[in-house]
């Protein structure tokens, strides 16, 4: 409606230039050119108005988008502690002792790349924790191969052989 309007003025302020152009009259000539004027004056104000309206939806735009970024990355922050907490925990009760920091490592590694992919907060965090728990090399009870015989298994030392850290459950 506004962009009709300033095209309606414009039209009107061209026809107003053209009669006062063509004036012979003086005082005619002088009407018209106010009357131009106050049209041309019209017609700047609808077309800054206009660019005012398109700035103002713009930056509604940008700043629907930085919000909606906020609340990604705030539910990325917590989805991320929810898997680092359940796996840095996992990683203290079952693993060696002298692969902790590796796995530490490892997680923070996976965790960087799973946060960045735009599935991350897809689902539920337990399958999440399932799957970065299987690429760390962690296998479910059930699934789990027998225990090594003794003395193998561990992990060696200057002083000799670090017992395992693994828990047996049940």
């Amino acid at each position: 409606m506004l962009k009709r309007l300033g095209e309606m003025a414009m039209a009107l302020a061209e026809e107003t230039y053209e009669a006062a152009m063509s004036a012979e009259d003086p005082q005619e000539r002088e009407r018209l050119k106010a009357c131009f004027h106050r049209l041309s004056r019209s017609v700047r104000q609808t077309v800054a108005l206009e660019a005012r309206l398109e700035r103002m939806r713009h930056r509604q735009v940008l700043e629907t988008e930085r919000r909606l970024d906020e609340v990604r990355q705030a539910r990325v922050k917590r989805r991320r502690a929810q898997v680092d907490a359940s796996l840095t925990r996992l990683i203290w009760t079952e693993a060696e002792r002298c692969d902790y920091g590796d796995l530490v490592v490892e997680l923070t590694k996976i965790l960087n790349e799973e946060a960045l992919s735009e599935d991350f907060l897809d689902g539920p965090v337990e399958d999440l924790v399932a799957r970065i728990k299987a690429d760390l090399g962690f296998v479910d009870d059930d699934e789990s191969p027998s225990p090594p015989p003794p003395g193998e298994g561990a992990c060696e030392t200057a002083e000799g052989p670090l017992v395992p850290a693994r828990r047996s459950s049940g």
